[in-house]
């Protein structure tokens, strides 16, 4: 079960990845001086994200099956049926994200079961992937009842959980702000996300915290403003800590790592790269990063900042964003504020306790990282397959945005040196043969050369 919420994590970023192209055309709608492009693009965007929960069940079912067209076409089929057998037994019903969620996991599993069926003869045409869609449609009628008579129930209790989240007020986004990042080494972050960001609230057919916010609705974007202070502003302050604190010598050999890293946070919100360079050397800095991150949610609840983001609270989002945001100029003071906290508080806690981070192990004397840039990914991925046991010790292998999820035969074969000699910046080590390597942006690109790399191998 572990191992699916994990794939299923994974995959949810496919469809995610859509929503910053939705938040820049709205914003290009709305700065647009031709009235009439202005107007297309603002619909566009709104469009954008009035279906969602289509956009979900193709993505979804597209990660999970490793980018099978015949999957995301029978996704696409499910979500109908259920959202149409809903409608017809309680009219206005509107699941959005979570029929998506369903109608992609449904018919994942109907392509991975069923696309090599063989019928007689006479059927064959039906048979093999053109009977995926068949097969999800069926199964889609029954579930579309029974979710039709449970969606009210629900829906009172994802609303339960708005009017809560709301009602606790400062202590609500607190909670949700540290719990988010408490969650990141599992990666199960993402079903917190789904419910705050996707599902909670309702405004003008759209829910959740992020589809509100770029509705326009102005109680939207607490749930995702703290997050700018540490992005921008405290993660970088804390590479640049661990960098100064770095032995003389792996000062220089860190420098690359650190400056990339904490570019990475800061230009696209990704933060996976800083945060994994401590996570496990030096737990106490996470434990306060945690808190340092509820706080800058709470803080921004009770100043009234309210801005939102795509995909991640990045820069760019930053700044596209702006027009819909409320007193968002308090960032930028908020921000140094927390940078100076977050460079103060590892400085002394790394020279106090003499914490392991990147540069004060004598160990990493003989380790050169390849560098993230500049670098054949073929190569690299050479080196990679080589350090986790070969490809004959490889089950599968795929990527979450910053790390490969990669299920092993054998983990005692992985070479750990090695792999940081590639480039990981940390692991995951779960049960059952699964790893998350945490590799950077680029893990993605890296998973399919691997993958090229074992087909070939295995060919």
């Amino acid at each position: 079960m572990r191992r699916f919420f994990e794939k299923f994590g994974a995959a949810a970023l496919t469809p995610i990845s859509v929503l910053p192209a939705a938040a820049i055309i709205l914003a290009l709608g709305h700065v647009m001086p031709v009235p009439v492009v202005a107007l297309a693009l603002s619909s566009a965007g709104a469009t954008l994200f009035r279906y969602l929960g289509l956009i979900f069940a193709v993505g979804l079912s597209v990660g999970l099956t490793g980018g099978e067209g015949m999957a995301a076409l029978s996704a696409a089929v499910s979500y109908i049926i259920i959202n149409g057998v809903a409608d017809g037994l309680v009219p206005g019903t509107n699941m959005g994200v979570v029929a998506g969620l369903v109608a992609g996991v449904l018919s994942s599993w109907v392509y991975l079961r069923y696309h090599t069926l063989r019928l007689p003869e006479y059927l064959s045409f039906f048979g093999g992937r053109r009977s995926v869609p068949i097969i999800a449609s069926l199964i889609s009628v029954p579930i579309g009842l029974v979710m039709g008579y449970m969606w009210p129930a629900l829906q009172g209790a994802i609303s339960s959980l708005g009017l809560w989240m709301g009602r606790a007020g400062t202590l609500g986004v607190f909670v949700y702000g540290a719990l988010e990042r408490l969650l990141i080494p599992t990666g199960l972050h993402h079903f917190l996300n789904g419910i705050i960001l996707l599902m909670m609230g309702e405004y003008q057919g759209v829910t959740g915290d992020l589809g509100r916010f770029f509705a326009g609705d102005v109680t939207a974007g607490y749930f995702m403003s703290g997050a700018y202070a540490v992005k921008l502003f405290g993660l970088p302050a804390a590479a640049y800590a661990m960098y100064v604190n770095a032995g003389d010598s792996q000062r220089r050999a860190i420098k690359g790592l650190m400056i990339t890293a904490a570019l990475t946070s800061i230009l696209t919100g990704i933060t996976e790269p800083v945060e994994f360079t401590f996570l496990f050397t030096a737990p106490i800095l996470f434990v306060l990063h945690i808190l340092f991150t509820g706080l800058s949610f709470a803080i921004c609840h009770m100043l009234g900042i309210r801005h939102g983001f795509g995909s991640s609270a990045g820069l760019i989002e930053f700044a596209v964003n702006w027009h819909l945001a409320e007193k968002a100029w308090l960032i930028l003071p908020l921000g140094l504020m927390f940078a100076l906290v977050y460079f103060v508080c590892f400085n002394v806690l790394i020279r106090k306790f003499d914490l392991k981070t990147p540069g004060r192990l004598k160990e990493e004397a003989g380790i050169t990282p390849l560098p993230a840039i500049d670098m054949d990914m073929d190569e690299r991925a050479r080196r990679v397959l080589k350090a986790l046991g070969g490809a004959q010790n490889v089950i599968s292998i795929d990527s979450c945005l910053t790390r490969l999820r990669v299920v092993l035969k054998h983990t005692e074969s992985v070479n750990e040196d090695e792999l940081r000699a590639s480039g990981a910046l940390g692991f995951v080590k779960g049960s059952q043969g699964v790893w998350q390597v945490v590799f950077g942006t680029y893990a993605d690109e890296l998973a399919r050369s691997i993958r090229k790399m074992t087909r070939t191998m295995s060919g």
